[in-house]
């Protein structure tokens, strides 16, 4: 079977003029991430990347569909369910050029406990495209949720001010009655 894992990221300053993430409803903070996506999405690509050192922060959101997770809801789709993270990327650009990062602090709906940190692995690129390959996990209720993706994109903006890109790979979840495999999908933003 296979499940979606919906990866999207938003950027701090508009959230931090909302309220920031812990000012915001779960909704409200997707209804922005949504909405930033797409305007990102229709941006120029960055065609020469400055050189130095620049930090993108933001926040990641999910849509996991695993089977056999209990729902709070009836209106849930069966195995869906929502997180909201925060995610930090660094980037180094000069004679060689490097990303790596985390994403964390997750709040999930549906009565779910999600708790831990992804690490996307110091990774070289050239030009102002990358794809950085990681496998990590996280606690899901406390059982093991294992994510094997790449994270992969490009810089958007005529100064690299944007860094946005698709997220997809796998899962494997494990709660002691046998592991269930999915699909991770999606899509992140930040500045």
């Amino acid at each position: 079977m296979t499940r979606r894992v919906y990866i999207l990221l938003a950027i701090a300053p508009i959230l931090a003029g909302c309220g920031g993430p812990a000012g915001q409803t779960f909704t409200e903070k997707s209804e922005v991430h949504e909405s930033l996506f797409a305007h990102v999405e229709s941006l120029t690509n960055t065609v020469l990347m400055p050189n130095g050192q620049a930090v993108y922060t933001g926040v990641v959101g999910m849509t996991l569909d695993i089977d056999g997770i209990p729902q709070a809801t009836v209106t849930a789709d069966a195995g869906d369910f929502h997180a909201i993270g925060d995610f930090s990327v660094t980037v180094n650009v000069g004679l060689t050029s490097d990303i790596s990062g985390v994403m964390n602090n997750f709040t999930a709906d549906e009565g779910h406990d999600l708790t831990g940190t992804l690490t996307i692995p110091t990774t070289t690129f050239s030009g102002s495209q990358f794809s950085v390959p990681y496998t990590d996990s996280l606690s899901l209720n406390g059982s093991p949720l294992v994510f094997s993706g790449t994270f992969a994109g490009l810089f958007k903006g005529s100064n690299a001010e944007w860094i946005w890109g698709g997220n997809n790979g796998t899962t494997t979840y494990d709660d002691g009655s046998g592991l269930q495999n999915g699909t991770l999908l999606g899509g992140f933003v930040g500045q």
